[in-house]
């Protein structure tokens, strides 16, 4: 068995990729069916009393070595073509000399399919189309032979009877052959596969885990420095990094614990991040923070800046959406419409114009709304109407 892998693998180099890769090998494979096929013949016919094929057959048992040959030295585009006009020119003789009620031409069946599976990439398609054409000019001549009663070989009913059966067999037998050989390797490549993505999910997980820890140092110093200053300018500007830190760290958080890594459920993440908002504030405004939601699953690409904005507005309205009367409400929603995502977040304060020299110099939040939109690719769009209201609006990745 090692042998035959080390046979099937010859001509696989280290710079070919996955796919030249399956080619190189599955080509060495037929070659070596073919060529146990042949020398099979070679030996039963004459024992059946079949002969005039000796010649044919002791000349094709030496090209199938020659074709791996090939393939270790040429490569496998050459060993590819050189394989398929042989084989041509060999049906050719083959159904010419016993002809067409001796069914060797179901043997054109796999050489096709086999075509299909060496070439049937969009890097290899001429040479998929050039491979057909060895077959479509092998029948062309096939007709012609029938037409004019060449090559053909007179058996006797009997004999005829036990060349069509060993056909048969021999085309069955090696059928099965390679349908056991390639489904073993196409099971041993699926397993490799799914470990390499066993193994690489592992990573992923890890490297977010270790983000998640990171940022939750960063927020916990921020914090200790925040406690430990006396200027409220400085625990405000300090508080505002610490959230905006925590927002990201959060979007790690939640990708970590869960089975697919492919996205996080971004609505599952709004409501933790509003609770913790709202534990912020809890002591100093008395607030109603509503949060309606759809199932949203968003890529980490998006979920860290649509995370960040949402903080950014939700740390606004509590910080300056208070009415001056009443009691204090931010309404937030985040729908799913045909890919697009809204978010909508909307207080009962006294709002701002944004055309003011107030809200330009503001504060930088509102500067990172806008450039985290930039990086969404999405639409801000504002509205003073009793109150502030934010709508962002952007595309749902694939």
């Amino acid at each position: 068995m090692n042998l035959i892998n080390q046979i099937i693998n010859l001509g696989v180099k280290p710079t070919y990729e996955g796919w030249e890769t399956q080619i190189t090998r599955t080509l060495n494979l037929i070659g070596l069916i073919a060529g146990f096929n042949v020398f099979i013949s070679a030996l039963i016919f004459p024992i059946l009393g079949i002969y005039g094929f000796q010649t044919i057959f002791i000349v094709y048992s030496f090209l199938s070595p020659l074709i791996i040959v090939i393939n270790r030295f040429a490569g496998y585009r050459a060993a590819t073509h050189i394989f398929y006009m042989v084989s041509a020119v060999l049906m050719f003789f083959l159904t010419a000399k016993m002809g067409i009620d001796s069914y060797i031409l179901v043997f054109f069946f796999p050489l096709i399919l086999s075509t299909i599976l060496l070439l049937g990439r969009k890097e290899t398609f001429v040479h998929l189309v050039i491979s057909l054409l060895y077959f479509v000019f092998c029948l062309i001549g096939i007709v012609y032979a029938f037409a004019y009663d060449l090559l053909k070989i007179q058996f006797t009913p009997e004999l005829f009877e036990t060349l069509r059966l060993y056909v048969i067999s021999l085309g069955i037998f090696s059928s099965i052959i390679m349908v056991v050989i390639i489904t073993h390797g196409n099971l041993k490549r699926e397993n490799q596969i799914k470990k390499m993505l066993k193994e690489k999910e592992i990573l992923l997980a890890e490297v977010y885990h270790r983000v998640k820890n990171n940022m939750n140092i960063v927020t916990s110093l921020l914090n200790l420095r925040k406690n430990m200053s006396e200027s409220e300018e400085v625990k405000t500007a300090l508080e505002s990094c610490r959230q905006r830190v925590y927002a990201m760290s959060l979007v790690h958080e939640k990708f970590f614990k869960q089975d697919n890594l492919t996205g996080i459920q971004f609505d599952i993440y709004a409501k933790e991040l509003v609770r913790a908002i709202s534990a912020t504030f809890d002591n100093k405004n008395e607030t109603v923070c509503t949060l309606q939601a759809d199932s949203v699953q968003l890529s980490v690409d998006q979920a860290i800046p649509c995370g960040l904005i949402l903080n950014e507005i939700i740390t606004n309205s509590f910080k300056h959406g208070q009415p001056l009367t009443g009691r204090q409400e931010i309404n937030i929603e985040i729908t799913l419409n045909k890919k697009v995502v809204r978010l909508s977040v909307k207080d009962n304060g006294q709002g701002f114009d944004p055309s003011t020299k107030k809200f330009s110099e503001s504060s930088m939040g509102i500067e990172l709304i806008h450039s985290l939109c930039d990086q969404l690719d999405a639409t801000c769009e504002y509205k003073a109407d009793k109150g502030s209201h934010f709508v962002i609006s952007f595309k749902k990745n694939k």
